[in-house]
């Protein structure tokens, strides 16, 4: 089952979900999807974690963008680094007066204070798709590997909760366009990816109904890892399934009993993705194949999934 074609129209997907279920993967996914639909991407991720420049084989994390696809980029964030770019592009400092912010004292009050080092990486998105310098690359959108379900909903509301604590000035100013753009349904949209097992499911249902006045921006959620079932289905079966479990070959009878575990697999992950699509009223849930390693073959024929190309 293909994504939302709505998603193609939004400037920025927070892709969001338990850790451990695929997020890079899905995110480099939609990045060569968007870019198959003639749209320019970036993929971003937060804190530093060199995700990207690990799955694209680039070394060492980049603040700056570097291609990995045509139409395909991706820059790796860190708070510092954009609380750098945020007083040279908003504030005017010059180098020197800049420096003071990676003081032990400066850095140890953002470290203090909670959301701060979200907001600065915001709006650095932000930045990029609606206030760019004539040098900076333009990008159609923005596709985000966000935190894990606890660390994301709270990602999300940081500029809602600065813009309530700071009445007056930059910062202010900032979480409030912050909060414009991402709050807003027609340009941000929020994809959550699970597996389909029990506990992810129970994981991702909990996590869309703490979602609050966000939930507004959910579009889809994708079931990773989703295994094909693993023999033929109706008459072939029933009539091969005696065959194998009788046969005097042990290598036979061993094919069977494997037959009947993935079957039983299979029949799991269906049941758990039926539970979470009853539990979300009409919100679309699309599955995505298990396809062993991360290689660009592999990204590739994910991203042909997202977009239902059979060919």
């Amino acid at each position: 089952m293909s994504i939302p074609e709505s998603i193609f129209a939004r400037r920025i997907v927070v892709v969001t979900g338990k850790g451990g279920v695929g997020k890079t993967t899905v995110c480099a996914s939609l990045g060569l999807a968007f870019a198959k639909r003639g749209r320019r991407a970036c993929l971003v991720e937060l804190n530093g974690q060199g995700r990207f420049a690990q799955l694209f084989g680039l070394g060492a994390r980049s603040y700056a963008p570097r291609a990995v696809a045509p139409g395909v980029e991706t820059i790796s964030l860190t708070a510092n680094e954009c609380l750098d770019d945020f007083a040279h592009r908003k504030l005017k400092m010059d180098t020197v007066v800049r420096m003071l912010f990676k003081t032990r004292a400066v850095t140890g009050f953002l470290d203090a204070v909670p959301g701060l080092h979200d907001l600065f990486q915001l709006g650095k998105i932000e930045n990029l798709l609606v206030d760019p310098h004539d040098d900076d690359p333009h990008y159609d959108a923005v596709i985000i590997d966000a935190p894990s379900t606890g660390h994301g909903l709270s990602m999300l509301s940081s500029a809602r909760t600065m813009a309530d604590l700071v009445r007056v000035g930059r910062f202010h100013e900032l979480s409030s366009t912050i909060e414009r753009t991402f709050g807003d349904p027609e340009k941000t949209t929020i994809v959550v990816v699970t597996l389909p097992e029990e506990l992810p499911v129970n994981e991702t249902m909990e996590f869309i109904s703490a979602l609050g006045p966000d939930r507004k921006l959910l579009s889809v959620v994708l079931a990773n890892r989703y295994h094909a079932a693993p023999v033929p289905k109706g008459l072939a079966w029933e009539l091969m399934e005696p065959l194998l479990r009788t046969s005097s070959d042990p290598d036979l009878r061993q094919l069977h009993r494997l037959a009947l575990t993935e079957i039983e697999r299979q029949d799991a992950e269906g049941t758990s993705v039926s539970r979470l699509a009853a539990s979300l009223d009409g919100l679309p849930v699309a599955v995505l194949p298990w396809v062993p390693g991360e290689s660009r073959h592999v990204l590739a024929a994910l991203a042909s999934d997202l977009l239902g190309d059979e060919s």
